[in-house]
């Protein structure tokens, strides 16, 4: 299997974006991380903006259960 991490060069503005999106779809740490199948503080992590390095497959996960199509996501 590939796999694919996704740097984010301004980590700390899209953990706050994860956060804001999770609080209004009223999701604690810890449903959205069983959601993704992922540990609490990997997600907590993410949000405080100290994962540089996200799995593809993760991020898709979050996005998608966050119904948060417009995020862009780029390589390169």
């Amino acid at each position: 299997m590939l796999n694919i991490l996704i740097t984010i060069k301004k980590n700390e503005a899209f953990g706050e974006l994860i956060r804001t999106a999770r609080i209004k779809k009223h999701l604690s740490q810890k449903q959205l991380a069983n959601e993704c199948n992922i540990s609490t503080p990997e997600i907590c992590r993410i949000e405080k903006g100290q994962r540089k390095k996200i799995p593809c497959e993760t991020l898709k996960k979050i996005i998608s259960i966050l119904n948060k199509p417009e995020f862009q996501i780029s390589f390169g």
